[in-house]
């Protein structure tokens, strides 16, 4: 009898071992797992964190108890339309006109028509800082205008829409080195 305890005394300690084992194994890849999503989650922060990272802004303008006065707006004619972008059914140019301009916008040189803090916004040309004004610009006209229930502005909206998509894809996708970010 005796023997046969001493063997279940052996018998469960080497299998207290083992489940000990396999536990710890299991923690050692659980740990392992919890630093590989770390490095993910520090390398995605350091490209977002890069020069020249932006997120292409958004036109989604959920609706809103409160609203701006346009007064808090300093500049109520900004820069795309000194230089003669212009959306809409009433005023708007053409599709290949309000291209041109974003082009031109994009490429060259900008007249200082506004406040030299306005224009520095704007960044030099061919850069993430031009076209993330361009963009953010183009959205927040887009923005307001969805939330402005005194009139219909869709061919407007729809007009930016197309504009920004246009940006998006000829300026934003894999063009400064860095990949559109995921949600």
């Amino acid at each position: 009898m005796v023997e046969l305890s001493e063997r279940k005394n052996e018998f469960a300690f080497y299998a207290n071992l083992e489940v000990g084992r396999l536990l710890e194994q299991a923690q050692d890849r659980e740990l392992q797992r919890h630093k590989n999503e770390q490095m993910k989650r520090d390398t995605y922060l350091r490209q977002r964190n890069q020069e020249g990272f932006f997120e292409w802004p958004s036109t989604n303008a959920p609706a809103s108890t409160y609203s701006l006065s346009s007064d808090v707006f300093l500049n109520t004619d900004g820069l795309l339309s000194y230089v003669g972008y212009r959306v809409g059914r009433t005023l708007g140019v053409s599709k290949q006109i309000r291209r041109q301009i974003l082009d031109c916008v994009f490429h060259n040189d900008l007249p200082k028509v506004i406040s030299p803090e306005y224009m520095n916004e704007w960044g030099t040309p061919k850069t993430v800082a031009r076209l993330h004004k361009l963009a953010e610009t183009i959205a927040a006209n887009t923005r307001n205008k969805k939330r402005n229930k005194n009139g219909d502005f869709s061919d407007a909206i729809a007009d930016w829409q197309s504009d920004l998509d246009y940006l998006f894809h000829k300026y934003y996708v894999g063009k400064f080195g860095f990949a559109w970010p995921k949600e």
